[in-house]
């Protein structure tokens, strides 16, 4: 949940946008941005571009003033095409299936500086981006030793 406050021009966000990493308290890269839903996502940063709030207060990270806000919701944007491009990347070069475990160890340090001990987290957005992509037609999941994993599709 997020709240706008016309008066002072100020959002309110919380979780709801995670730049292209969530950070420790001095500054550093702790983990990956931990969104689930691609398209909600997306939609929650497009529309706070588009109220184009003076001040920006999340949860993990410093105030933002200013022309810093627009930096932030852009670097939050490119985060999430940068983990769907990448992961369209891999899967259509892939020779078989593949879990996610492998992708988020293949894409990690691809994503993000974050440690790597981190990539396990990778798992939500990336899964919320199969997902998406799997309603598009682009992905389909099988199995292989019993686990999910993921074919691409087009051109196959």
């Amino acid at each position: 949940m997020s709240i706008y406050d016309p008066r002072s021009r100020t959002a309110v966000v919380g979780d709801a946008v995670l730049g292209n990493a969530v950070l420790l308290a001095d500054g550093s890269p702790a983990f990956p941005p931990t969104y689930r839903y691609a398209g909600t996502y997306l939609a929650t940063v497009q529309r706070l571009q588009a109220i184009g709030p003076d001040r920006l207060l999340t949860a993990h990270y410093p105030v933002y003033s200013g022309p810093d806000v627009a930096e932030f919701l852009g670097e939050t944007r490119a985060f999430a095409d940068r983990a769907e491009a990448a992961l369209r990347e891999e899967l259509a070069a892939a020779a078989e299936p593949v879990t996610m475990r492998a992708l988020t160890e293949r894409l990690g340090s691809r994503l993000g500086q974050w440690p790597g001990e981190a990539n396990q987290f990778l798992s939500q957005p990336l899964l919320g981006h199969l997902e998406r992509l799997e309603r598009y037609g682009f992905v389909h999941r099988s199995r292989v030793d019993g686990r999910t994993a993921y074919v691409w599709t087009v051109g196959r």
